[in-house]
């Protein structure tokens, strides 16, 4: 087999594992969920293209970017036939709200660009694509 390297995807990835600790003490085999992240981080330590893993504990914090995270899927993509548009969306999880604003961009009749951000009170959430159609 042919080994290519693609020049825009990095050769190792940093790879980061999230799960949710309540307030005081908790054990990773409290449940079943805690456990199979725990796995899945050893897991893909043994994959060659990972780099490094990182098992990440949210708070209410990770409340905040869910709804960040939310709000951006909610604005609405570009119309076929135009050009250029701004959009706006919202979202709520738990009671921590966000709003969100993106661009989109047609650079041509098949590529589309798109770039947004979305914020609450914990932090804001940067988000950026590109989609070519055929």
């Amino acid at each position: 087999m042919n080994k290519q390297t693609n020049p825009r995807m990095p050769e190792r990835l940093n790879v980061g594992v999230s799960i949710f600790i309540r307030k005081g003490e908790q054990s990773l085999w409290e449940n079943g969920i805690f456990q199979n992240c725990l796995y899945l981080v050893m897991l893909l330590k043994r994959s060659p293209r990972v780099k490094a893993t990182y098992l990440v504990t949210g708070g209410r914090t990770a409340y905040s970017g869910i709804a960040a995270a939310t709000a951006l899927a909610m604005v609405p993509n570009i119309d076929q036939d135009k050009t250029m548009s701004v959009g706006v969306g919202g979202a709520s999880y738990q009671g921590y709200a966000a709003a969100a604003v993106a661009l989109n961009l047609r650079v041509t009749q098949n590529l589309v660009l798109k770039a947004g951000a979305g914020t609450t009170r914990s932090g804001t959430v940067y988000s950026a694509n590109a989609s070519y159609r055929w």
